[in-house]
């Protein structure tokens, strides 16, 4: 019961983290367009760990509540089958890790070219899916371009440049751009003239990225390790109990084939008695 109540708690952070910001209709265009290896995007990336995160907080709350029935109730059959599927879980987490690891390795050598490459067809305040994509992922993340463009002009490339004029970062990069309003912030101070106060233009949406898979591929990462280590010590004292169960139920089937020998040897003793006294009287 207590690894149960253990398994619930650490569990409720998963269940209970906030939803990743970047799965937005209006971003997922730019998401899919980002390739994370030869099998995903970064699309896919984002729903599998958010998915994952879900899935293994049910999935342990779950066995949490066979594993009290099985401790409560004495059933062999659910302490078995919740060390059974604790391993199954356990499984589960450590791949979701392995994977985490190695996408957050693949982001660093593949994601900042290619955003560059897709924001070279930017075409600024109106645009195609991938245009408003990337105003989308300007709200979203608070950031502007794929590096600092206080440092850089990653516009300079993109079929924008022929048309902004004096403007050096779009209105969809101006602090309090929403869907709506990045479009009227067209041609004002925050995109003619941006500073850190004003715009998000010291702030690249690479690093904004990359930062958001480091903090939820973190907090899933060292979630998973804790609970991977709870759900073990889970594991060995259910198997431990089974035995306990196990070894009390074989003494008391001893005890009852040891009573009913006495019994029987007893029973043996007084007819055998009563043989012999009928056999004295008969004498």
């Amino acid at each position: 019961m207590i690894f149960g109540g253990m398994l619930l708690k650490s569990n409720s952070a998963t269940i209970g983290g906030d939803s990743f910001p970047m799965l937005e209709d209006k971003i997922l265009p730019l998401l899919k367009k980002v390739g994370i290896g030869p099998d995903f995007d970064m699309e896919e990336i984002f729903e599998i760990v958010a998915m994952a995160i879900i899935a293994s907080g049910v999935a342990v709350a779950c066995v949490a509540f066979i594993g009290f029935c099985g401790a409560c109730c004495k059933w062999r059959p659910f302490l078995i089958l919740y060390a059974v599927i604790l391993l199954c879980v356990s499984a589960g987490e450590m791949v979701v890790v392995y994977y985490l690891i190695e996408v957050k390795t693949e982001v660093n050598k593949t994601v900042e070219v290619t955003l560059l490459g897709l924001l070279s067809t930017y075409e600024g305040n109106f645009g195609g899916i991938i245009t408003m994509a990337w105003n989308g992922l300007f709200v979203t993340f608070e950031c502007c371009g794929v590096n600092k463009q206080s440092e850089t002009d990653d516009f300079s490339m993109s079929i924008w440049n022929s048309t902004r004029g004096s403007q050096i970062i779009p209105g969809y990069c101006c602090k309090g751009a929403d869907y709506l309003s990045g479009l009227l912030l067209a041609g004002k101070e925050c995109t003619t003239n941006p500073t850190s106060l004003n715009s998000y233009y010291g702030e690249g949406c690479y690093t904004a990225i990359e930062e958001a898979i480091e903090e939820y591929s973190s907090i899933f990462i060292s979630t998973s390790i804790a609970v991977l280590v709870v759900e073990m010590v889970a594991v060995i004292a259910s198997f431990c109990l089974f035995v306990q169960m196990v070894a009390v139920i074989a003494s008391f089937c001893m005890c009852r084939q040891i009573s009913a020998d006495l019994e029987h040897s007893n029973n043996k003793r007084k007819n055998a008695n009563k043989r012999w006294i009928k056999h004295k009287d008969n004498a």
